[in-house]
């Protein structure tokens, strides 16, 4: 969502904003997204309604965590195995095996069970086969949204995560048949989307994404190592994902939320939130830095374990604090994934294969955790706090010291990486980014500096450059000028001509 220029006041900024996100996001793709996401709450927090034998909640308790199992190992050997997964995202029946697994978990789920062995096939049957469609579903939405990046991303993954909770309370009050028919036709509709929006990407745009899946790419030199990067958002999303799961099986536990109307009341409105948070941050904010984004993470959280912690009886608000944080993160955990696939060519079934695996693994570890605790801990006022200020201070340190507020900013501000000068480059003219990062080596340009000296090279204006890097019109100007003074140049005609003479005579 590119912001017009724009001279005034932060409310005409605001609506020259808003109106093109009602433009470019109101879209057949996020309604798409919606649905798939949808599909996915109604299952993992409506399961029990699909459950109709008198061990019903040991029947969920293994559903939810075999499935959840299952999910985490597709997304992981995704992750290690992009090339190979390059033929199932292009084959014409592969992108519909998510909904097939899909459809065959859920319409299991009425005779699974754990009292005969018939039941307990369909339980293994219906547990796996929804962690392997919730996975490549997972796959393909963030191959599309990969595609994507940016503040665009962002508004539509934002009303997309909000759209899809607010069918979950009614579900409660749907008739059997009915919620069968809509958990069986949701994961259809969202792959339909899914096919329709793939097919509108041009032939050659597909074949360039599937050379750069292993194309060799220079990240360092503005600063990013995308192993790195990854290892950061696997981290974080484990102990946000952690702590959201052990709230949860506390206050269950502890009688302090039941499921019903009024749990599943949270989820929509946590989302309201959450994605509310979002926009705000890309209508108002003059850099749209969403890095904005990952603060409302730590303080939302961190205050929802508190007023447990402060007011035992306060279970359902705190519940709710907790978990507007935690979609904040899962919002913002998206984005990320989509602007590090999108910007620096990082193949998308790796970059959501391990950052989605990490959000799902740390749900999965709290739940395993809270089951354990609840089975053999009897919880004292005492323990209680301990627990909660040992997940405030690691959500504390997380936020400060591995995930950081700088991290998020350098994917969602950085522009794409470049490719490496490869050894038969010295004896051909060289490309014009191939030229920019010669000089940039030559003179020790990095970092922003060097994302400014690729727009100017491609004849944009500081304006641009103010609006594609989400940088203040000062900023931009302190930066040509430190470049023009690094390059002795005075002009951009000069810094044209000092890349004529590189990719005409390159060095060795």
């Amino acid at each position: 969502m590119d912001e017009k220029k724009n001279g005034g006041t932060s409310g005409s900024v605001a609506a020259t904003r808003f109106k093109t996100f009602r433009q470019e996001v109101f879209s057949a793709r996020m309604v798409g997204f919606a649905f798939s996401r949808c599909w996915v709450y109604i299952v993992f927090f409506n399961i029990v309604l699909l459950v109709s034998q008198t061990d019903a909640h040991k029947t969920l308790d293994y559903l939810y965590i075999v499935s959840l199992i299952t999910l985490v190992i597709v997304l992981v050997i995704s992750g290690f195995m992009n090339e190979r997964c390059l033929p199932l995202m292009n084959s014409r029946y592969g992108i519909w095996s998510g909904a097939a697994f899909s459809v065959i978990g859920t319409t299991s789920f009425p005779f699974a069970g754990v009292s005969t062995p018939e039941q307990l096939v369909f339980l293994a049957l219906s547990a796996v086969a929804t962690g392997v469609g919730s996975g490549l579903l997972i796959l393909f939405w963030g191959r599309m949204y990969s595609r994507i990046g940016g503040p665009s991303a962002a508004a539509e993954s934002s009303v997309a995560f909000i759209l899809a909770t607010l069918p979950v309370p009614l579900f409660l009050m749907a008739p059997f048949a009915l919620q069968i028919a809509v958990v069986t036709l949701l994961p259809i509709a969202s792959t339909l989307v899914l096919v329709l929006e793939l097919k509108k990407a041009d032939e050659p745009e597909r074949q360039k994404a599937e050379e750069d899946a292993n194309h060799p790419w220079q990240l360092e030199i503005i600063g990013l190592d995308w192993k790195r990067l990854t290892l950061k958002i696997v981290f974080s999303s484990i102990v946000f994902g952690c702590v959201i799961s052990m709230m949860r099986a506390v206050c269950t536990n502890q009688g302090l939320i039941e499921f019903g109307i009024g749990f599943n009341m949270i989820l929509p409105l946590s989302a309201l939130c959450a994605g509310g948070v979002t926009l705000c941050v890309l209508f108002f904010s003059k850099r749209l830095d969403l890095a904005f984004t990952y603060r409302p993470v730590l303080i939302f959280m961190s205050l929802g374990c508190c007023l447990l912690l402060l007011f035992y009886s306060s279970g359902v608000v705190a519940y709710f604090l907790a978990m507007t944080g935690y979609l904040c993160f899962e919002i913002m955990n998206w984005v990320i994934l989509s602007d590090a696939s999108f910007r620096f060519d990082i193949p998308a079934f790796r970059m959501f294969g391990f950052g989605r695996a990490s959000v799902s693994g740390g749900v999965l570890i709290g739940a395993v955790l809270g089951n354990l605790l609840n089975a053999t801990v009897e919880y004292s006022f005492e323990f209680m706090a301990s627990l909660l200020l040992m997940m405030v201070f690691i959500m504390i340190v997380t936020y400060t010291f591995t995930l950081t507020e700088r991290d998020v900013a350098k994917v969602t501000r950085q522009r794409p990486r470049y490719p490496v000068m490869q050894a038969d480059s010295v004896d051909r003219s060289l490309s014009l980014d191939e030229s920019v990062t010669i000089l940039a080596r030559e003179h020790d340009i990095s970092g922003r500096g060097l994302e400014v000296l690729h727009l100017l090279v491609k004849g944009r204006t500081g304006v641009r450059i103010e609006q594609e890097l989400y940088m203040s019109r000062g900023t931009v100007n302190t930066h040509m000028r430190r470049l023009y003074q690094m390059l002795g140049i005075h002009t951009r005609q000069d810094l044209l001509d000092m890349l004529d003479v590189i990719r005409n005579d390159p060095p060795t």
